[in-house]
């Protein structure tokens, strides 16, 4: 039987954000499974090609960014929560500005009073100076400046969980677009055809994108009985976050967060027994 937690209200705030990431998850497999966005053949004369171009149709839900941001908040407050409670654990009552620290900068991060040596405010030590030793060791190991190979883009995943967190309550809501995961096609008439097939990469689900091609001469659109599909998902738009270069699914995205902050809570609860 495992131990009583330690920091219940982070494991809350944790639980609260898989809760609600599941329920978003249902939500995006509807969605995509309504197939939303239309396939026609349209003619190139100048290129003398039929083509397959995708169209969107209808625009995603407006609450899904609400509940990401929520997703968020909940991850990066659970391990504030948990900062909170083992500071009252270890010190025996409450400290101000006391959290989790956030730092790329290691010489913020131990930035010290001249003449005294104790935490400036503006420190990351001076926000978990209440804490154990071993738990502000645990924590300094977390820092984005500790970090060499980070698992999204640039950031490592406490600062993805912060950056996220921040544009959300500070800036504007993130932004949601169709991924391309793949695409598929096949005549569905058994007759001669000569000439390519020619798949396009790169298409853009989000406008008006072309999939096939195939020569005029090699068949007409009735002949061939084309049947084209798209395989969408759901993902942050590259400008979401500093550490995208990419459109990421939001699956992807948001498991490594719950993961992450989840083995953060368990190294923390783990450093005071």
């Amino acid at each position: 039987m495992s131990e009583p937690t330690v920091i219940p209200s982070a494991r809350a705030k944790l639980n609260r954000a898989v809760e609600q990431f599941g329920g978003l998850q249902q939500e995006i497999r509807r969605f995509l499974e309504s197939n939303p966005y239309r396939v026609e053949c349209e003619r190139d004369p100048e290129a003398d090609e039929w083509v397959i171009v995708q169209y969107p149709v209808g625009d995603f839900p407006d609450h899904w960014t609400l509940v990401l941001g929520e997703i968020f908040y909940n991850l990066r407050s659970a391990l504030d929560h948990a900062v909170y409670a083992l500071t009252i654990l270890n010190h025996g009552t409450e400290l101000d500005c006391t959290e989790f620290p956030v730092f790329s900068d290691e010489a913020r991060f131990r930035d010290k009073k001249k003449g005294t040596g104790e935490p400036t405010k503006i420190s990351g030590l001076y926000r978990i100076r209440g804490l154990a030793k071993k738990t502000q060791a645990v924590i300094e190991s977390l820092q984005p400046f500790r970090i060499k190979n980070a698992p999204v883009g640039h950031l490592s995943t406490i600062a993805l969980v912060n950056e996220l967190c921040n544009i959300d309550k500070h800036r504007t809501l993130h932004l949601c677009r169709f991924a391309m995961s793949g695409q598929s096609f096949e005549p569905t008439k058994s007759m001669p055809f000569t000439g390519d097939i020619k798949l396009i990469i790169g298409a853009d689900p989000n406008q008006r994108a072309e999939l096939f091609r195939w020569p005029c001469w090699g068949a007409t659109p009735e002949e061939m009985g084309m049947k084209a599909k798209m395989h969408l998902d759901v993902a942050f738009d590259e400008r979401s976050a500093v550490g995208f270069t990419s459109p990421q699914p939001i699956g992807l995205i948001c498991n490594q967060l719950i993961r992450g902050v989840g083995e953060m809570l368990d190294q923390l609860e783990n450093s005071v027994r």
